[in-house]
């Protein structure tokens, strides 16, 4: 029996990015294909539970409870391009305004969302070459990190949660029942693109109890040829094959500029009119590295008439932001805005290397019209005095904790 490809550079992640999901546990259409990191492995988290607390007459369990499925996994990129903060932020933030810009682009406004109940997305991951595909229903954003270091990428990180429903395109262990000496069988779908490898198992019961391996040696759509065992008698094969599937094909991938650290401005202390930002200091190469981190602090929880195999409620706790910025300690400005128990603003700009048109650019915007510093350890850094600082993400009474503001070619984002 051929081996499936199983290389994980040859997976592909596709998601709803322009439409969010009408509605829990209902399933939308897949629109774009994105490059994230190997280590973005779309997975999903059994719900089991043994006996082990239960009179069973044995010392130890004897039987697995299935209370069904959630998702959960990461989704992170070390070379961030504009669409991948549009995708993520749209679902973590929740509110998005779009306008055009220039002749063909799209400016996406996003901000933090007042409802408790998130926008949901759907999700498909290829495994391999051809191992499986598998869709994942109401997928949500509950944390969000973007950052950089000197001398690197920008990396964008999220921990995706998601009710547990799901499809694949392999389904449920099929039973056929044939004569021991049979050399093919037949199965109720067709087995995908007719590769043998698509069958990834064949068990045959050669007596009561006794599974042993068949080997396949070719397949015509329900037909699956096989090597006979020569057992007497009609016998049960238990067959795992993959079928196609209606969302199976993966949407076009969209290329964009990666955002390049050379190509950023951080300002500190500017004033944000709720378009453009004024004054400020700029922050060069005092600069060692910055992270924002996002929290939804999502619940997903079943709930009565759920289905019984997957999650059916999701609901956003208290947001909470904040904002670690590391940098040479060239002055002693941070330190006395920390011993004033002042607070700031600070605005980060990243751009695309080449316009999309004429004088437009890929461009990701992060404006913080609030922050106040929490901590900030002075520590030697390679014989240089450094600090880390962290900051809490506050609200502003006018413009909020955030506004992020992306440009690029897509028409919507969680729309």
């Amino acid at each position: 029996m051929s081996v499936p490809n199983f290389v994980t550079k040859n997976s592909w992640v596709a998601a709803s990015a322009n439409s969010k999901e009408s509605g829990l546990n209902t399933a939308q259409t897949l629109d774009t294909s994105f490059l994230f990191d190997i280590s973005s492995v779309p997975n999903l988290e059994p719900l089991r539970e043994s006996n082990a607390d239960e009179m069973t007459g044995k010392e130890e369990a004897d039987v697995m409870y299935d209370l069904g499925m959630r998702a959960g996994f990461t989704l992170e990129t070390s070379k961030m391009q504009a669409q991948h903060l549009a995708f993520l932020a749209a679902y973590a933030l929740g509110s998005v305004s779009t306008a055009n810009v220039g002749v063909a682009g799209k400016k996406h406004t996003i901000t933090p969302t007042d409802d408790q109940f998130p926008p949901t997305f759907t999700l498909a991951a290829r495994y391999g070459g051809n191992i499986a595909k598998r869709r994942l229903v109401s997928c949500c954003v509950d944390s969000l990190s973007l950052s950089f270091d000197n001398n690197a990428f920008i990396k964008l990180s999220a921990q995706i949660k998601g009710t547990g429903k799901y499809d694949k395109d392999l389904p449920a262990t099929e039973t056929v029942s044939a004569a021991g000496s049979a050399t093919s069988l037949t199965v109720a779908s067709a087995v995908l693109d007719d590769l043998a490898e698509n069958v990834h198992q064949i068990l045959a019961e050669t007596s009561a109890g006794v599974w042993e391996p068949v080997t396949v040696t070719s397949v015509s759509t329900t037909t699956i040829n096989i090597t006979s065992l020569a057992v007497a008698g009609t016998i049960d094969y238990k067959v795992v094959y993959r079928t196609a599937a209606a969302w199976g094909t993966a949407p076009n991938r969209v290329d964009e500029d990666i955002m390049l650290l050379g190509n950023a401005t951080v300002i500190v202390g500017g004033a944000w009119d709720g378009s453009a930002l004024a004054g400020g200091v700029h922050v060069k190469a005092e600069s060692k590295g910055l992270e924002w981190a996002f929290n939804n602090n999502i619940e997903v929880y079943e709930c009565p008439e759920a289905g019984g195999s997957f999650a059916g409620g999701v609901i956003r706790g208290q947001r909470a932001q904040t904002i670690t910025l590391r940098r040479q300690m060239r002055s002693y400005v941070w330190q006395q805005l920390l011993e004033e128990n002042g607070t700031t603003s600070i605005y980060v700009k990243f751009v695309g290397k080449s316009a999309y048109e004429t004088g437009r650019y890929y461009t990701v915007e992060l404006v913080f019209p609030k922050v106040g510093i929490k901590t900030g350890p002075v520590a030697d850094d390679n014989r240089l005095l450094g600090e880390t600082l962290t900051l809490d993400v506050l609200q502003d009474a006018t413009y909020g904790s955030v506004i992020c503001i992306v440009e690029n070619m897509q028409a919507s984002y969680a729309a």
